[in-house]
């Protein structure tokens, strides 16, 4: 397992991309977990299966835009990282 930089040893150029990247896993979590703890306190239990079906897309969308949006943003740590080599 690498061992991370502290983070006022993080290359200047890699903080903004950081920055991105903790935001993104943030809004992923607060979907899945808001998904979560509305089904746990019985929230959607009124709810159609259509509309069930519906909210779940919904999740679903936000959590695919922000994996392409990470997945974009490691390519870039990954050409920074190469250029200091």
């Amino acid at each position: 397992k690498p061992t991370l930089p502290k983070p006022e040893e993080t290359p200047k150029e890699l903080r903004p991309l950081i920055h991105d990247l903790t935001n993104i896993l943030g809004i992923i979590r607060t979907k899945a977990e808001e998904y979560q703890l509305n089904i746990e306190e019985g929230i959607y239990k009124s709810k159609s299966k259509e509309e069930l079906t519906q909210i779940a897309l919904e999740v679903m969308k936000v959590v695919i835009k922000s994996i392409d949006r990470a997945s974009e943003i490691t390519q870039s740590l990954s050409k920074v990282i190469k250029k200091k080599k």
